[in-house]
């Protein structure tokens, strides 16, 4: 049985319909916080076969810092299995 994989992305656009603009780009579930000026919002990101992803755009969405990169190496095998430790 094939899982479904639930992607969302944020997009603003104007009252009247128009002006519309992607602002999460990237497949994944974005959680986004945002600044208290308004002008920058931090966009974390993840799907499964994806490890979270932190950065800080702004308020048109533009990509303007990479935060942090999950690093999941130490997890996967060669083979792109995952390793997990008996206890």
């Amino acid at each position: 049985m094939r899982k479904a994989t639930r992607i969302s992305r944020t997009s603003t656009h104007g009252f009247d319909g128009n002006n519309a603009a992607l602002l999460t780009p990237e497949d994944g579930n974005h959680e986004l916080s945002l600044s208290p000026s308004g002008r920058f919002f931090v966009d974390s990101y993840s799907k499964p076969d994806l490890p979270r992803v932190t950065v800080v755009r702004d308020q048109g969405g533009k990509l303007l810092y990479t935060v942090e990169k999950e690093d999941v190496s130490r997890l996967v095998a060669p083979d792109g299995s995952l390793r997990f430790r008996s206890p």
